[in-house]
């Protein structure tokens, strides 16, 4: 992979997940989705949204490199592995990220750290407010 190829997936990634990320919060505080389907499908996305930010930044760790013990690994498991770990601010430290890749690490332990404070937040208002309609759908 190039990096051209990668910055470039990884910022249409980026641009698109907080436009999204900001419409599906702005459209939960404003009780957009009513009914039970509404708000089943807004969590499948919710669900879909976190995916997608681990997802590119596994994608710029795959590019930057990581450190397993002693040597430099870019096997995709291992960066989904540690863009997980370093999401949830869990650190376990079997693996860490490489010189080049620890500016990433910080900002997604910083986006993991607030994004998951809005997640759970607007699950809450989300099952806090009443279903309206008597449509299933």
């Amino acid at each position: 992979m190039t990096l051209r190829v990668v910055l470039g997936l990884w910022s249409t990634g980026l641009i698109l997940g907080i436009l999204f990320s900001v419409w599906l919060w702005l459209a939960i505080a404003g009780n957009t989705f009513r009914t039970v389907m509404g708000k089943l499908m807004i969590c499948l996305l919710m669900l879909g949204l976190l995916c997608n930010w681990v997802l590119l930044y596994a994608v710029a760790y795959a590019y930057l490199g990581l450190i397993d013990g002693e040597r430099l690994v870019r096997e995709p498991i291992t960066c989904l592995y540690f863009s997980i770990v370093t999401w949830t601010t869990l650190g376990c430290g079997d693996v860490r990220p490489s010189m080049d890749a620890r500016f990433v690490a910080r900002s997604e332990a910083l986006l993991g750290y607030i994004w998951m404070a809005f997640f759970i937040g607007m699950f809450a208002v989300l099952f806090r407010q009443p279903a309206g309609g008597t449509s299933r759908f």
